[in-house]
């Protein structure tokens, strides 16, 4: 039991450290190649941060017992949507979130809310529905590329430089989540 609570807490000292990481190198990569943050967290963090739960709902189902995988899924939203939000902005304060990004934001969170909500009501996941999943994200990046392009610089925040090229950051960002 001791061991579990200093391997959590050394796990956690880890996370807090590559986060940073993480944070830096993707708004670097961001400003590199001239796309906006929210489109590199849309890609690049939302990715990286997602591998595990894939590694687990994978898991889980090889293990059949796909209700972890679920559980996972509803568990890992409610802490992004409640906690991830709540708990920076309540130390940190209020965020601005431009109105023409909103309404896209809003509109691809209630496509994905209705979809899997159709889905659990059908109370099987079937390749098809898979599939459809599946292709929600390239449509969902589509969508948040065409937004990105029209940018201005000073969506990079307050990076006006960057000493290191795509692939060197790209490969820290892939080590920092292993």
């Amino acid at each position: 039991m001791i061991t579990t609570i200093v391997m959590m807490m050394i796990g956690l000292a880890g996370l807090w450290i590559t986060s940073d990481y993480l944070v830096a190198y993707t708004r670097s990569l961001a400003q590199l190649l001239h796309i906006s943050t929210l489109f590199a967290g849309f890609v690049m963090v939302s990715l990286i941060t997602g591998l595990p739960e894939l590694a687990i709902a994978i898991q889980a189902i090889i293990e059949q017992v796909p209700s972890l995988s679920t559980g996972d899924l509803i568990g890992s939203n409610l802490v992004n949507i409640s906690l991830v939000i709540g708990i920076p902005l309540l130390f940190y304060g209020p965020v601005t979130i431009e109105k023409r990004m909103l309404k896209t934001k809003i509109a691809l969170l209630i496509g994905i809310t209705i979809l899997m909500t159709i889905i659990f009501l059908k109370n099987t996941i079937t390749p098809s529905f898979a599939l459809l999943l599946i292709i929600t994200y390239p449509i969902a990046l589509t969508a948040l590329w065409f937004m990105s392009r029209n940018k201005h610089i000073s969506d990079y925040n307050d990076f006006s430089y960057v000493h290191e090229s795509a692939s060197i950051i790209l490969i820290k960002l892939l080590l920092i989540t292993v």
